[in-house]
């Protein structure tokens, strides 16, 4: 297979959005006694979510167009 600097500048932005959907899911937990805080970080963890599905979809796409 040969290097991509797209294919791999996509791997680290999936990665790091794997990542950060960690952190948010780490902090729901510890937040589940604090109404508020827990629905505002439930919106941040959905968001983090999304953004992980949205770096997958961009790689796979990627990976699909350029068959790298």
């Amino acid at each position: 297979m040969r290097d991509c600097p797209d294919r791999n500048r996509l791997i680290k932005e999936w990665h790091q959005a794997v990542q950060d959907f960690s952190k948010a899911v780490s902090r729901l937990r510890v937040s589940h006694r604090d109404a508020g805080r827990f629905a505002d970080q439930y919106q941040a963890t959905e968001l983090a979510r999304l953004r992980a599905e949205d770096a997958h979809m961009k790689l796979q796409l990627h990976r699909a167009d350029h068959e790298c």
